[in-house]
């Protein structure tokens, strides 16, 4: 599923806010031992060991969990181009886990985005290559942090918002920071969150590098 790009955060209803990572848009697909990591369909499960290892260790007979690669110093087209290029292992890299559309051999895509985060949740996923976001943020906590560590947006998904695979939908929308205001941010009508998340925490341990 693919956020739509706009100048304003959407006013008026409930959105959980994440931030743009700038590194590699990834489906997990793990069964049992096996784990595929598909970047538009072609498997980069070989250039990441950290992260399969951790895969295979939660021990999940059958998911599918969406994310992001992130790889200290390198981001933007830069790593993904490493990614295409080359054979050899990246590491160490962190896969930041934001969905879940299919967990247990099921279909979870029509379960509300909030739903999906908490039973991501109880997955008790930890570990220094595997993160998983919260089931709620507030934009206010994600705006600042995002902006101290210079990355370029944040994404804002409706609260019950389904999974659609391969769509470009309204109900994601992709903001970049230096278009949003405090002013701008809808309290009223925000998913408020905890202050500290081990999505953002990890922010403040990775040189994340320029965007390229």
């Amino acid at each position: 599923m693919l956020p739509r790009t706009a100048r304003h955060l959407p006013a008026g209803e409930a959105r959980l806010v994440d931030p743009t990572w700038g590194g590699l848009r990834v489906l997990a697909a793990v069964r049992a031992d096996r784990v595929r990591l598909l970047i538009d369909g072609l498997d980069v499960a070989e250039r990441f060991p950290d992260i399969v290892v951790s895969l295979v260790a939660l021990d999940l007979a059958d998911a599918v969990l969406d994310g992001e690669i992130v790889v200290p110093g390198s981001r933007g087209l830069a790593l993904a181009a490493a990614v295409r290029r080359g054979s050899s292992t990246i590491t160490p890299a962190t896969l930041v886990i934001s969905d879940l559309p299919w967990l247990g051999g099921r279909a979870r895509v029509a379960e509300p985005l909030v739903r999906r985060r908490e039973r991501l949740a109880r997955l008790a996923i930890a570990g220094p290559h595997l993160v998983a976001v919260e089931a709620a943020a507030g934009a206010d906590a994600v705006l600042q942090v995002v902006r101290l560590h210079g990355l370029v947006g944040i994404v804002a998904k409706r609260a019950d918002s389904p999974y659609l695979p391969g769509v470009r939908s309204r109900l994601w929308t992709l903001v970049r920071v230096a278009d949003v205001t405090t002013a701008s941010i809808d309290r009223s009508h925000s998913v408020d969150g905890p202050r500290s998340r081990p999505d953002l925490a990890l922010l403040r341990t990775l040189p994340l590098g320029e965007d390229a």
